[in-house]
C-alpha cells in the first residue's frame, strides 16, 4: 500500500543541543521588542517538532530554538522580533505518525504566536481578513479573529454540536481546510504560491471539493451518531454492573472527530493530487462524498476507543472483574461501523496502536 502521509523523523539538531533546556532553551540571544514566546503548534496538535526564529534574511537568530510538547506547546528562550518568522525546521509527530511540515509557520506578531496552516497562508502576504472571508466562503464562517487563535481549544470537551460547540470546530475546520488547500497550491503553483493563486477558477473547484471533506468529516450527525451508540453500549454496560451509571463510557468528543476530519481531508487531498486521471496536475478526482460520513464515524469511533481504552473505573466483579468498562463494551457491545465492521480490542489497543488512516488503495479504514 502506497500511504498518503509521509512518515518524517524527527531529526535532533545537534549543533544547537547545549542551548536545550526542556521545550526551549537558556539563552538569551536573538530576537527583541517584547513579543510573546509562547503558542501551540496545531494541525491538531504537533508534537516534538522543532522551531526556529527566521529574520528577514532567512537566517535562525542564535539560539532561539525549542521543541513542541505532547499538547503541541512551545516556548522559546527569549523574545521574538516582529516581522520575523517562526517555521518548523524538523517535523514532529501527529495523529500516531509523522507530520509533512512544509506548511508550518507563521509571522511573529503580539499576544500568542500559536501556529496553524491560516497562519502559514499569512506568511504569503494573505491579510487576516482575506483568510477569514476564504474560509467562510468554504462554508466556515470566521472572522479575522479566528486565524491567531489554538484550534483545538476546548475541543476536549465539547461533546455536542449545540450553538457553543458548533463555534468551538470552527477553528480546527479552518485549519484542516487551509492545510488541505496548500498542500494542492504547493503541488500546483510551487512553494510560493499567492492570494490570487488560491483565487483562481482552477483552485476554486478544489477548495470546494475540500470544503465537502472538512465540513462533513466533522459534521454534528457524525458525533450524535457516535454518542447514540455509546448510549446503546451504557444500557449494556450498566446491567453487567447490577444497574450503576458509575461505569458508564463517557461521550466522544469534538477532538476526536476532529482527527477524523483531518485523515479524510487529507485523503482528498492525496487523491486529487496523485489519482487524478490523465496524470499530474489534472485534479478531477471526484470526492465520494457520500462515503465521508462513513470515514467520519469509522474513525472517529476508533480514536474514541483507543483514547479511553484504559479510562474510568473498573468493574468490580463477574466474568469481566477488573476490565475498564470500555474494554468491555467493545466485548459485549457488538459496536460496529458504518460497514458493518466490528471494532475490536485489537483495533484499539494504544499499547500497539498508533493511529489511523484511510488506505489510499480501496478507501478502506486501517490502523498502524
Amino acid at each position: 500500500m502506497k500511504n498518503f502521509r509521509v512518515i518524517a523523523p524527527v531529526l535532533v539538531c545537534l549543533m544547537f543541543t547545549f542551548y536545550v533546556v526542556g521545550c526551549g532553551s537558556a539563552a538569551s540571544s536573538g530576537g527583541g521588542g517584547g513579543t510573546n514566546i509562547s503558542g501551540k503548534l496545531s494541525d491538531p496538535y504537533i508534537s516534538h517538532a522543532t522551531l526556529v526564529e527566521k529574520n528577514q534574511y532567512g537566517s535562525i537568530e542564535a539560539g532561539m530554538i525549542c521543541t513542541t510538547e505532547d499538547n503541541g506547546s512551545f516556548t522559546f528562550p527569549g523574545a521574538l522580533t516582529a516581522g520575523d518568522t517562526i517555521e518548523m525546521l524538523t517535523s514532529g509527530t501527529h495523529l500516531g505518525t509523522g507530520y509533512t511540515g512544509a506548511l508550518m509557520k507563521r509571522t511573529v506578531a503580539s499576544g500568542l504566536n500559536n501556529i496553524t496552516p491560516l497562519t502559514e497562508w499569512g506568511t504569503h502576504g494573505i491579510t487576516d481578513g482575506a483568510i477569514a472571508a476564504m474560509i467562510t466562503s468554504a462554508g466556515i464562517t470566521v472572522d479575522s479573529s479566528f486565524v491567531g487563535l489554538d484550534p483545538m481549544v476546548d475541543l476536549s470537551t465539547t461533546t455536542t454540536f449545540d450553538a457553543a460547540g458548533i463555534n468551538a470546530v470552527k477553528g480546527i475546520k479552518s485549519a484542516i481546510y487551509a492545510y488541505s488547500v496548500s498542500r494542492i497550491a504547493i503541488d500546483y503553483y510551487g512553494a510560493n504560491y499567492t492570494e490570487a493563486d488560491l483565487s483562481t477558477p482552477f483552485m476554486g473547484t478544489v477548495e470546494a471539493a475540500i470544503a465537502t471533506a472538512v465540513n462533513d468529516g466533522i459534521s454534528d450527525t457524525i458525533l450524535i451518531g457516535i454518542n447514540n451508540q455509546i448510549d446503546q453500549v451504557n444500557i449494556s454496560i450498566e446491567s453487567l454492573a447490577g444497574g450503576s451509571k458509575a461505569y458508564d463510557v463517557p461521550h466522544a468528543t469534538a477532538d476526536q472527530i476532529s482527527r477524523s476530519a483531518f485523515n479524510i481531508a487529507d485523503y482528498v487531498a492525496y487523491m486529487k493530487i496523485n489519482n487524478s486521471p490523465g496524470g499530474a496536475h489534472s485534479y478531477n478526482w471526484v470526492v465520494p462524498s457520500a462515503l465521508i460520513p462513513r470515514w467520519g464515524q469509522g474513525l472517529g469511533m476508533r480514536y474514541y476507543f483507543r483514547d479511553n481504552y484504559n479510562s474510568g473505573a473498573s468493574i468490580p466483579g463477574g466474568p469481566y472483574a477488573g476490565m475498564k468498562a470500555t474494554q468491555v463494551a467493545l466485548l459485549v457491545g457488538n459496536i460496529k461501523d458504518t460497514w458493518g465492521n466490528s471494532i475490536t480490542s485489537t483495533e484499539v489497543d494504544p499499547a500497539t496502536i498508533n493511529g489511523y488512516r484511510i488506505k489510499t488503495t480501496d478507501g478502506s479504514i486501517e490502523s498502524f
